[in-house]
């Protein structure tokens, strides 16, 4: 009876054990990824973010475990911070190091260039084409009355209108280049905008095609072993390349997976054509794996001589403090210290005796991983400037430098009665602001009566007064359009852009791919939100107290 009273208890202590020690899913993932030498597991932590949104009770505890465990992802911050949202200094917190996080990953970086860069172009665009919509017109009357006095400038709306066939932002630009030629001062730098936008169109859309198609298999495993995500890419698809990165990433691959003495040829290898101290550094962490700690140190002292870095510092202070050798190990620690205490700190906090726990690799860089990215034998691009931006360069190209030519060769151009609104030209009018009819009815002399002065003065108050008012209603529109339609271009295409930007940024952010990681630039909603308001509503302010100066 003693003896199944003590088999019993036996059981149950047993199963309290495993209660106590064996269920926590958090530390046995966390521990076998780090125990590959990756720091981030993005399946699991995105596994954890489905369950969290799904409604589990404990979601907050959920989001934490996956932050946790994919330290380097910044879209598992956002999602946290919006959970913490009650507490305003935790979630602050929390975005700011989700920002910080872009740093340690590539995706998400590239991600954010690409978002930026197509907001830029499309915004641009867009501008542009309000600027010839809001501006053609009423600059049109104006082309027609000096081609009536000039019949050769016939020949300018023939060449520049069938430019629409080589595409929408071709026509843009020849719409915005007859509007220029009436334009002063800076509002014309909007014409020589679209027109250098236009001809450099095969350069940034080259790099809009590298930038958008630099995730391939090459690169993703390269991304994956550099920055602690994944070892098995690598191993299947980098071992017949031979360029450096990709042998360098390789070798870190199979180290991590237990293959070390295949990583030492293609190490060594490496080193026989450069000095690299990285590469001294990984050498060294192989031979831990092997547990050739004599190798191990002699490799860390070459790197050293190469080029002293926190990491293989730390590393030859762990072994020497696995010797028993304090002294030296509290020495290269220090040093280590002095260089990056939150590096020396990172590395602390997941020290075990696995070896890639213990010491801790090199890796690359973000602008290698960049160069590898937007190589031409890596990315699918075009070869060449792509299909369809030559020739419009080209015309973009010569419609720049007509313009130059017209706009100092073209004299007496057609201007607005500033009184009356009829079109007019210098070789019709004395004054290049008031039309002959204004000139002759508002000036005293005995053919005009004080009676016919008033009564055109007092036109020309309504008419202001009318242009007021459309101004006015027109600064509630879209910020810029306002600003264009009284004529003042460069600004209205300001303020149209950085609209149109934080608009762009806030539709297409939904849509941006990060990877497994799962999310969006979550804290670009609180810089872009704001930045519509307050485009906005500056906007309305400056144009009604312009008005309100004598703007007209």
């Amino acid at each position: 009876m003693r003896r199944v009273s003590l088999v019993i208890l036996a059981f149950f202590v047993l199963l309290g054990l495993v209660i106590a020690f064996g269920s926590p899913a958090s530390a046995l993932p966390r521990d076998a990824t780090l125990d590959r030498g990756l720091s981030n597991d993005d399946a699991y932590a995105y596994s954890l973010t489905k369950q969290a949104s799904a409604g589990a009770p404990d979601a907050r505890a959920l989001l934490e475990k996956a932050l946790d465990n994919a330290p380097d992802s910044p879209g598992f911050y956002f999602t946290l911070a919006v959970k913490k949202l009650p507490s305003v200094v935790e979630s602050f917190d929390l975005f700011v190091e989700g920002v910080r996080a872009y740093s340690r990953s590539f995706w998400w970086r590239i991600s954010l260039i690409t978002l930026l860069l197509e907001a830029s172009l499309l915004a641009a665009a867009l501008a542009l084409t309000l600027a010839a919509i809001v501006r053609m017109p009423k600059d049109m009357a104006l082309l027609t009355h000096d081609i009536n006095e000039h019949k050769v400038l016939i020949l300018l709306p023939l060449i520049l209108m069938p430019t629409a066939l080589f595409g929408p932002l071709v026509f843009v630009a020849s719409m915005l280049f007859m509007s220029g030629l009436y334009m002063k001062g800076i509002n014309k730098s909007v014409v020589f905008i679209v027109l250098l936008l236009l001809a450099l169109a095969p350069v940034w859309s080259q790099v809009v095609g590298k930038v958008t198609s630099v995730s391939n298999p090459i690169v993703r495993a390269l991304v994956d072993v550099n920055e602690g995500r994944d070892n098995m890419l690598a191993i299947d698809i980098l071992s017949e390349r031979e360029d450096f990165n990709s042998m360098f990433s390789y070798a870190i691959a199979l180290k991590r997976e237990g293959r070390a003495a295949e990583a030492v040829p293609i190490i060594e290898g490496l080193i026989a054509n450069n000095t690299d101290h990285r590469l001294y550094n990984n050498l060294g962490n192989i031979y831990v794996a092997m547990d050739r700690r004599d190798l191990a140190k002699a490799s860390y002292l070459k790197a050293i001589e190469q080029g002293k870095s926190v990491t293989t510092l730390y590393n030859l202070s762990q072994i020497y403090r696995d010797e028993l050798n304090f002294e030296n190990g509290d020495k290269y620690f220090k040093q280590a210290q002095d260089i990056s205490k939150p590096h020396v700190s990172e590395f602390t906090a997941r020290n075990s005796n696995h070896y890639n726990r213990m010491v801790f690799d090199e890796t690359l860089t973000f602008e290698e991983l960049k160069g590898v990215a937007l190589k031409s034998d890596v990315v699918n691009a075009v070869r060449g400037f792509p299909r369809g931006t030559v020739i419009p360069a080209g015309m973009a190209a010569a419609m720049l430098v007509l313009f130059v030519f017209l706009d100092k060769m073209l004299a007496n151009r057609a201007f607005r009665c500033k009184n009356c609104g009829t079109v007019a030209c210098a070789q019709c009018a004395e004054n290049d602001k008031i039309c002959p009819d204004c000139q002759s009815k508002l000036a005293e002399s005995e053919n005009t009566s004080p009676q016919s002065r008033v009564k055109r003065m007092l036109q020309a108050n309504k008419l202001k007064d009318k242009q007021m008012t459309v101004i006015r209603g027109l600064s509630f529109a879209p910020p810029g359009i306002a600003q264009m339609y009284s004529g003042r271009l460069f600004a209205g295409f300001v303020y149209m852009w950085l609209f149109s930007f934080a608009i762009i940024i806030l539709l297409l952010d939904p849509f941006m791919f990060t990877g497994l990681a799962g999310g969006n630039h979550g804290w670009l909603w609180l810089i872009m939100a704001p930045l519509v308001v307050l485009v906005y509503y500056v906007s309305i302010i400056t144009v009604n107290r312009r008005l309100d100066k004598g703007w007209l």
